[in-house]
């Protein structure tokens, strides 16, 4: 329930950030990089200084979705700097935001929290966005020793921080309605319609010229008239619960299927199970392997007719 993610996400934060105050030696658990002739610094034209840090500008979910924002900052307004705190995957994402980005800086793993956050520091960040939260990959160690006088959170984790190192988490009132308020920490800075950015356009216009679009029976689709509902996250996150509601759905439409991703593969098996114990044949479930690069991937998306979503941890 909430509450206890709540109170696992405040636990979190607590232990991330004695470990980062043991690190630095501080006897009352406070300690602040940031210094004020650092953010007092002026440039020409002033302009203020932001940093986006995070494990994910490589091939990632959050790379894709952000680029098109990142490079969109004005310029003549913004000074923007990426801390990357994952090593260089090659990837397109990795090479266009390291090229374009005004400055862009790799913080390795082997040096320490206290070592990252003084860089940052050194920069002069007015703010710091936290692009990690609790994901994979974080560093919040670094946000612990407090680098930059405002930092929040953002887009791969909307949930709270549970953290007193954190001051805004950029949300909505879809991902954070009213009545969830008091399950965050943070204040909450509420986007006018979506909180999530993408980079749609830039990337994936292709996709919109309906003559570079497969066909279905190009991914094992059925041709005859049939309705496409599809679901392409990991099969793990699909519950029995949720997975009887979706068999129920397959009953009440006729010449329907449910186009899945296949993985992992001992999942196939069971949900394919689950379907003939329901009365039904089994290959009214397809699945289809990843698909790279994304855009085909994409592409291929347009060929169903409705996604179902999955609850708890969805798509």
């Amino acid at each position: 329930d909430n509450d206890t993610i709540r109170s696992i996400s405040i636990a979190y934060a607590k232990d991330t950030k004695e470990r980062a105050m043991r690190s630095v030696q501080s006897r009352d658990g406070q300690y602040r990089a940031w210094k004020a002739e650092h953010v007092g610094r002026e440039s020409d034209p002033p302009r203020l200084r932001i940093g986006y840090i995070s494990s994910d500008f490589v091939n990632h979910p959050t790379a894709d979705l952000i680029q098109s924002a990142l490079l969109l900052h004005d310029m003549s307004r913004f000074e923007v700097f990426c801390y990357s705190i994952t090593k260089d995957d090659k990837s397109e994402y990795r090479k266009k935001l390291a090229k374009e980005m005004e400055h862009f800086k790799n913080l390795p793993k082997k040096h320490s929290d206290k070592h990252c956050a003084d860089l940052i520091a050194e920069d002069g960040i007015h703010i710091l966005v936290n692009l990690n939260g609790h994901t994979a990959g974080d560093r919040n160690g670094i946000s612990a020793l407090r680098p930059a006088p405002v930092q929040l959170v953002y887009l791969a984790y909307p949930g709270t921080m549970g953290a007193d190192y954190v001051d805004w988490n950029v949300a909505d009132k879809t991902v954070c309605p009213p009545e969830h308020r008091a399950y965050y920490v943070e204040r909450l800075l509420h986007m006018p319609f979506c909180y999530q950015t993408n980079s749609f356009q830039e990337l994936y216009s292709e996709i919109l010229d309906k003559s570079k679009l497969p066909k279905r029976k190009d991914h094992q689709l059925p041709d005859r008239p049939t309705f496409v509902f599809c679901n392409f996250c990991r099969l793990g996150r699909i519950t029995p619960e949720l997975f009887a509601v979706w068999v129920r759905i397959l009953k009440r439409v006729p010449n329907s299927v449910i186009w899945l991703y296949k993985h992992p593969k001992a999942a196939v098996l069971r949900l394919k199970l689950q379907v003939t114990r329901a009365g039904l044949d089994e290959d009214r479930l397809v699945f289809s392997p990843p698909c790279s690069p994304k855009l085909e991937h994409l592409k291929r998306v347009t060929l169903a007719d409705l996604c179902l979503d999955t609850l708890v941890y969805n798509g």
